[in-house]
């Protein structure tokens, strides 16, 4: 290219560009042709690439800026996007955490509901093996108790076809005997006293040697009506009995108390108590071979000379009450055992020490060898109600067969004490002073400590002939304030009840020892002025005393029951065979001849037989009445063969089997013979 060219070109490119730029053209010119030399065309190149780099980079850098705002931009939007999806993420995570925790705790809660039901299965697999036991055993006892329904039904046959059989031979026998009595002419006593009495083995009290005549005799609530005996039912009793009896001579014998599990004997008299307190029992159930192995026992094994302290009320009324019964039952049985009556007046000789006190009431605790008394600390040096009022029949009926009237007046002092202090409403408080004779608490109960005093008030007054009217009197005061202040009805249920009283204030509890009231009521009744109100009473409570079996589990009794919002409920929950109940069933059967109170005793005989029945021998008490089966003690007591079982077994006899016009019964359930009400008052 040549100079010109490329001065002209660079001249129309830098200069001539409009008129802003002329002066700077003209400038140029007016240096002449210099301005397109070599140099300057170099110049002007280089002027244009650094003009050409330096719009080149400003494009550039306004093109980076510009990318850079859009990175910017972009950046700002990728962060925003980020946030978001950070966000949506950790929310996406949280809600993640908590759908895990939510199964973690399902799975829990899964393995606890599996661990649950594994259990439950095998609970339920352990009943359903127990029920199938259960089953089997109910099988097993069922079977059992069909058994023994035969062999009861095989002795109810036989004991039928006996006793048809004893009739006949009695009617024949009596045929014989009057036709003797008429060639002879002399009385029917006379010769039964001559010949020995009875040899046959009849329930005793058919043929009472010295019987009261009919103008003597006690009045009685149901005389006008004539009760036959159940023999079926009777014979299942004395099964009963003489299982008890046999289990006590093969594990116990000699000693108090037959401990039926262990297979043992027990001691806490010393005095071979089930021997002594079964005597009558074996008696009116007509075993006079058994009768007379305890007589020879008593002749010769029983000793009181080193058996220390004991219970003066209890030795009383089981040992003296009970030989003195032996005695009398020996006179009709065969003969007249005086070894028995020898035993009575050394037992009785050495209770009699106990009277030795200030006031004339006895000691509670007497040592019989060296005849030293004592009352117990608990009581404050008092003696107890029930223990020195409740021994004055055994020490009459010791006067009567010994002749020697002392017994009977240091007994009959005690009520003659009692008299003097007797309260105005007849309710005789449980503590006396063995000192003074003067009461010492305000508790009055017809309960445990109280009960017997009350009743021996119309007991001993028909035993020793109607004679005392104090006696009565006493009696009367005292009936009419139980009427008054102890006799209740419960506003839940309607079960008439006896209450207790202290201080003035009812306490709404009865034991099963005050059933005993229903049976005193019925024996008061015909002298009383109310009649039919005692009757009325006697058949409340006999049928609470029911009621206290009928309630429990079990179908036995507690000891005690109490009264409140609730209507009955069990206070002290054993039972130990207590006989009060079925002793109030008895007397109301012979006053009224209803059959309700048979049922009531065959209700109560079928509980004990089902579940106190040992089978190797003997009956034990329950710890718990309200369960089924019941929890189970270890002893037999002496009064369930003496007392319990005896009363069973006459609320199924006939009334000629003891007949109450001419025994009355101790508080151990021993029938003593009703004296005269003329001539000496000694009885035949």
């Amino acid at each position: 290219v040549s100079q010109g060219c490329l001065c002209g070109v660079l001249e129309s490119l830098l200069f001539e560009r409009g008129g802003g730029r002329m002066r700077t053209a003209k400038a140029i010119g007016k240096k002449g042709s210099g301005l397109c030399s070599r140099t300057s065309i170099i110049l002007y190149i280089l002027i244009l690439v650094l003009v050409y780099i330096v719009a080149t980079m400003s494009l550039a850098a306004s093109s980076a800026k510009k990318r850079i705002a859009i990175l910017e931009k972009e950046k700002l939007e990728l962060a925003a996007a980020h946030d978001e999806d950070h966000q949506a993420h950790s929310e996406d995570h949280k809600a993640l955490s908590v759908e895990q925790k939510k199964r973690e705790a399902d799975k829990v809660f899964l393995a606890s509901q599996s661990e649950q039901l594994a259990a439950d299965l095998e609970v339920k697999t352990k009943a359903l093996k127990t029920a199938k036991s259960a089953q089997d055993k109910l099988k097993e006892q069922l079977d059992i108790t069909k058994q023994k329904a035969e062999e009861l039904k095989k002795l109810a046959k036989e004991a039928v076809e006996k006793a048809k059989a004893d009739e006949k031979a009695k009617a024949d026998e009596k045929a014989k005997t009057e036709k003797k009595e008429a060639a002879d002419a002399k009385p029917a006593d006379k010769k039964e006293d001559k010949e020995g009495g009875r040899r046959d083995k009849e329930p005793s009290g058919t043929k009472i040697k010295g019987a009261l005549p009919e103008g003597d005799k006690p009045l009685l609530m149901g005389s006008d009506k004539k009760g036959e005996a159940d023999l079926e039912r009777q014979a299942a009793v004395k099964a009963m009995f003489m299982h008890s009896w046999d289990g006590y001579k093969k594990f116990a014998w000699g000693t108090d108390e037959l401990m039926p599990r262990t297979r043992a004997g027990h001691n806490w008299l010393n005095q071979g108590g089930s021997i002594v307190d079964s005597m009558s029992t074996l008696a009116v159930m007509g075993e006079v071979e058994e009768f007379k192995k305890n007589a020879e026992w008593v002749k010769a094994q029983l000793h009181f000379e080193a058996k220390g302290d004991v219970s003066f009320f209890e030795t009383t009324i089981r040992v003296l009450g009970g030989l003195l019964s032996a005695y009398e039952f020996s006179c009709d049985l065969y003969a007249c055992d005086e070894g028995l009556l020898t035993k009575a007046k050394d037992i009785g000789d050495r209770l009699l020490k106990a009277f030795n006190t200030p006031s004339g009431l006895p000691y509670a605790s007497i040592n019989l060898a060296s005849g030293h008394g004592s009352t117990p600390g608990w009581t404050g040096g008092a003696a107890i109600l029930a223990e020195v009022a409740t021994v004055q029949m055994e020490f009459s009926a010791l006067s009567k067969h010994t002749g020697d009237p002392h017994y009977e007046e240091v007994a009959m002092k005690c009520f003659r004490t009692l008299e003097k202090n007797h309260p105005a409403n007849g309710l005789m408080p449980l503590y006396v002073s063995v000192q003074t004779g003067a009461y010492t608490s305000n508790h009055v109960s017809l309960g445990a400590m109280g009960d017997s005093a009350f009743e021996y008030l119309i007991k001993t007054w028909i035993l020793r002939g109607r004679r005392e009217q104090w006696l009565k009197d006493m009696y009367d005061k005292s009936v009419d304030g139980i009427q008054k202040h102890l006799v209740k009805t419960a506003q839940i249920d309607g079960h008439v009840y006896v209450a207790e009283n202290k201080g003035g204030s009812p306490i709404h509890k009865m034991d099963h020892l005050a059933c005993f009231v229903a049976g005193m009521f019925v024996i008061g009744a015909p002298y009383s002025n109310d009649p039919t109100g005692h009757l009325t009473s006697a058949t409340g409570v006999a049928e609470t005393c029911f009621q206290m079996y009928h309630k429990q589990a079990s179908g036995l009794s507690p000891e005690n029951v109490e009264f409140g919002g609730g209507g009955m409920r069990a206070g002290a929950v054993y039972n130990i065979q207590r006989p009060e109940a079925v002793e109030a069933w008895f007397y109301m059967w012979r006053a009224t001849k209803d059959p309700i109170w048979r049922d009531h005793g065959w209700a109560m005989y079928q509980a004990f037989e089902k579940h106190c029945k040992v089978e190797s021998g003997g009956y034990v008490g329950v710890r718990d009445v309200r369960v089924a089966p019941p929890p189970l003690d270890d002893t037999q007591q002496t009064f369930w063969l003496a007392e319990t079982l005896k009363y069973l077994y006459l609320l199924f006899s006939d009334d000629d089997t003891i007949p109450l016009d001419q025994y009355v019964f101790n508080t151990e359930a021993h029938p003593l013979k009703i004296w005269s009400s003329v001539g000496d008052g000694k009885g035949g």
